[in-house]
């Protein structure tokens, strides 16, 4: 049935653009403008005979999604041609830093035991170790005047051996004796050529006096 009605339908529009066809063609003949506007209705008619298209639809477009897409940055290569670069993606947060160990309190270390004071060392007791030259000699109270002339010098030694030696200007060579010595306490004992004598003696500080029978020297350390 529905295909009979299509049939009818087809027909009547044929027969309806053979008459408007007809139409225009003696109205063409009669004036120029006609056939043009014939021509006009005739597409204005089939143009209604054709299907209407169907309504747009919407494309369906699926969510975004959460993931945060990283920007693309573009960069002029060397042949001029830009080359996409990515982003790099942020870096992670360094770790939090691990406790620092506490400090441990330790036994205080022990002081050091005090320093012993060395004992100090008396002093030694003044000694006739040494050269003595004679500045002055005497004999029983009387000054010795060839003294300014001559000179004379005692060598008392550590191991007791005694030296003394005499230089004068009138002697071709200096004269030279030697012995031994001895002391206690205050008194002085000399002994030379096999010959001792003792007498007293007093020394203080660089200077010597030794007092012997009459004779009295007065010396200084050289």
């Amino acid at each position: 049935m529905s295909q009979r009605s299509s049939a009818l339908a087809h027909d009547e529009v044929r027969t309806h653009q053979r008459s408007s066809v007809c139409i225009c063609g003696s109205a063409f003949l009669l004036r120029p403008w006609c056939g043009l506007l014939c021509l006009v209705a005739l597409l204005v008619q089939v143009a209604g005979c054709t299907r209407a298209l169907p309504p747009d639809i919407p494309e369906f477009k699926p969510p975004r999604s959460s993931v945060t897409e990283l920007p693309e940055i573009v960069v002029a290569s060397e042949g001029g041609e830009p080359a996409p670069v990515v982003a790099e993606a942020p870096k992670p947060a360094a770790p939090p830093e691990a406790p620092k160990p506490k400090a441990v309190a330790t036994a205080p270390a022990e002081a050091p035991p005090p320093a012993v004071e060395e004992e100090k060392a008396e002093p030694t007791a003044a000694t006739i170790v040494g050269t003595w030259r004679v500045t002055e000699m005497s004999h029983g109270g009387q000054p010795m005047p060839q003294m300014s002339e001559m000179q004379m010098t005692f060598t008392f030694a550590e191991d007791g051996t005694l030296a003394m030696k005499i230089t004068h200007p009138q002697m071709p060579e200096p004269q030279s004796k030697s012995g031994t010595y001895s002391v206690s306490g205050n008194q002085l004992t000399i002994t030379m050529e096999g010959e001792s004598k003792t007498g007293p003696y007093t020394l203080d500080g660089n200077s010597l006096t030794i007092e012997i029978e009459q004779a009295k020297l007065v010396m200084t350390r050289t």
